[in-house]
């Protein structure tokens, strides 16, 4: 499932401090100025607090709303031109392929 969420204030066998919540398998894409971020869940460990499952639609619709207001780049034809915009088609089709790599 795809899921949005917040970092939290964990210890983890590596020592204390902001990490993914157990639930997130695989975590830190799409990060919002709201602090939160996206990840997939296999669902086999509940989500916490910090957490809430979320549609494609949805995380379509948070993708363009950020790149809106922050746009999101790509690498231009050649490796000398600079970095350009993404159309929103582009991130329609990032976040298709994103979601498709994870649900299968």
């Amino acid at each position: 499932m795809i899921v949005k969420y917040q970092l939290e204030n964990r210890t983890t066998a590596t020592g204390t401090g902001l990490t993914a919540p157990e639930c997130i398998n695989d975590g830190g894409y799409f990060p919002d100025t709201d602090n939160t971020l996206i990840g997939y869940s296999d669902g086999t460990v509940a989500l916490s607090s910090s957490c809430s499952e979320i549609t494609s639609s949805e995380l379509e619709a948070r993708q363009l709303a950020i790149h809106s207001a922050n746009p999101m780049m790509k690498e231009g034809d050649t490796p000398a031109d600079d970095m350009v915009v993404m159309t929103d088609d582009e991130v329609r089709t990032m976040i298709q392929d994103w979601v498709t790599s994870k649900q299968g």
